[in-house]
């Protein structure tokens, strides 16, 4: 992961009364936004609040301390998983027949190669001050946002490159958030309510053999609450490789960004 880079917070944003974030706090606790100001003011009690509850990390971003096990920086590889290690330990010390009658157990099938994503996202609060330093703005790292649903849709466009590759292939790296709170589901071809806000085009590594990233960030235009992410092949329609429900959500205000990091694993299994 690369050191997070602090925003732009452009222009100030008008006079109004802002609840905290749904960080664990009470909910009479609250901050003021002046006329004209481009700060927060914040209580000592406040920003002591948050400390207790924070790890102060000025490269990755502050973490609550009960979602530390949730951060992309600590998350297992799929073949460190225990089932991938109790599997792969009776093939090699019992019977190497054993991964396949279980897959067939379970699936009805052997299973040779498993396809699953992750979503991480890392918050940069604007218009709060840093708990630790003081200063405007501070990057919040949330961590494990969503692993649902893979589509339909990929798969039958994994199938058709098959038979006839296009540069499209290449492409799942537009990341777009929407507002729609409705379960996931593999047949989903489209977020279900929009922003608005124009999808952004990620940055695309290969983080391992097996892994597939694509990093994003997407500036808030309004105060609103993303509840949806998806990542496509193109800026606008074509094939949407994954639509997550974003838990916990994210409550932006104007010049918020919200760094996304997606990860599509093929793995290779016992």
């Amino acid at each position: 992961m690369a050191k997070l880079q602090t925003p732009d917070r452009g222009v100030p944003i008008p006079f109004q009364r802002l609840s905290l974030p749904d960080l664990g706090f009470q909910s009479r606790q609250h901050i003021w936004l002046g006329p004209g100001r481009n700060f927060v003011e914040m209580h000592q009690k406040d920003l002591q609040l948050l400390r207790e509850h924070y790890v102060e990390d000025p490269v990755f971003g502050h973490y609550r301390k009960d979602r530390e096990h949730l951060l992309l920086q600590n998350a297992p590889r799929a073949d460190e998983a225990a089932q991938q290690r109790i599997l792969a330990w009776m093939r090699d010390h019992v019977n190497q027949d054993i991964p396949r009658h279980w897959y067939q157990l379970v699936l009805g099938h052997d299973l040779h190669l498993s396809t699953f994503a992750t979503l991480h996202y890392q918050h940069y609060h604007a218009h709060f001050r840093d708990p630790f330093t003081g200063e405007m703005g501070w990057w919040e790292n949330v961590g494990l946002a969503g692993t649902q649903k893979v589509t339909i849709a990929f798969r039958d466009f994994i199938v058709d490159q098959l038979q006839t590759d296009t540069t499209a292939m290449g492409d799942y790296k537009y990341h777009e958030v929407g507002l729609s709170a409705t379960a996931e589901a593999n047949t989903d071809t489209a977020l279900l309510s929009t922003t608005g806000i124009a999808r952004v085009a990620g940055t695309q590594t290969e983080v391992a053999a097996d892994q597939y990233r694509s990093v994003a960030t997407v500036t808030a235009d309004t105060a609103e609450t993303w509840q949806e992410h998806g990542i496509f092949n193109a800026s606008t329609g074509v094939t949407l490789l994954d639509r997550s429900l974003i838990s916990p959500t994210v409550a932006v205000v104007l010049n918020d960004t919200v760094q996304f990091t997606y990860v599509l694993t093929k793995n290779a299994e016992p």
